[in-house]
């Protein structure tokens, strides 16, 4: 397997804690100030670069149009691909993260994210929260804050959506456009999991962010009607991998 994990950082990133003995590739994408700061995520990661901007800003600054469309980068040589927020705390680190992927390999998702450990979640997200004693349950669509998808999602629905929604700076309701993206391009609903296996930790209460961002991600939502008609939600709860079946 070949996976890799790729990190929107800021000066307190908690990326560092799952940097070490892991078996994915580490990017990191520095938004900071500080030279030392940089110096230190570029010594733990396997790239690393300096960008202003916020989260989907940054995706399409440097993944789409420095590597996809500049130097013709093939994201499909990697299973996987992970992009947890800078204030994900995951209790195992980098083990966590490593078998996050091995479940995602056995369940062929093409969509994924860790379920949310902690925390209360308003709506359209509640489907994100632990479902304890569970393994993984079904989405239609993950959240932004920690999203993942096969190599293949990746290059054919996530980064065409980030293309299209060229407006898009935070991200805030994006996730249904890649999702109808990729059912076209896989002629297929995307096979879509929170995984209940591997729980993660959000350190931040929930709308500490700047009130500049939040109002950027306001604004963006705003143009996106779809996130009317495609809440999240619950379609179905595994306790085990035995239990998941494909159409």
């Amino acid at each position: 397997m070949k996976n890799l994990v790729i990190v929107m950082a800021g000066d307190r990133s908690l990326h560092l804690s799952y940097a070490s003995n892991r078996e994915y590739e580490l990017w990191t994408i520095y938004y900071g100030d500080d030279p030392e700061v940089f110096k230190n995520y570029q010594q733990s990661s396997d790239r690393a670069w300096r960008s202003k901007g916020l989260k989907i800003e940054l995706v399409r600054k440097i993944l789409l149009h420095q590597l996809f469309f500049n130097e013709g980068f093939n994201f499909q040589q990697y299973d996987f691909i992970f992009l947890p927020d800078d204030d994900i705390k995951f209790p195992n680190n980098e083990k966590d993260i490593d078998d996050l992927f091995k479940i995602c390999r056995q369940l062929e998702a093409d969509v994924f994210q860790p379920a949310l450990l902690n925390g209360e979640r308003t709506p359209p997200w509640k489907s994100t929260k632990l479902v304890p004693d569970a393994f993984c349950h079904r989405t239609n669509i993950v959240e932004v804050m920690m999203h993942g998808f096969s190599g293949k999602a990746f290059a054919d629905a996530f980064l065409p959506a980030i293309h299209a929604m060229q407006f898009m700076r935070s991200g805030w309701g994006i996730e249904p456009i890649w999702m109808k993206i990729g059912e076209v391009r896989f002629c297929r609903s995307l096979r879509t999991f929170v995984i209940d296996a591997i729980p993660a930790i959000h350190t931040k209460p929930l709308g500490s962010g700047s009130p500049e961002i939040h109002e950027i991600g306001m604004l963006e939502a705003r143009y996106v009607p779809q996130i009317q008609m495609n809440r999240m939600k619950t379609i179905a709860v595994y306790k085990d991998i035995s239990q998941v079946t494909w159409p």
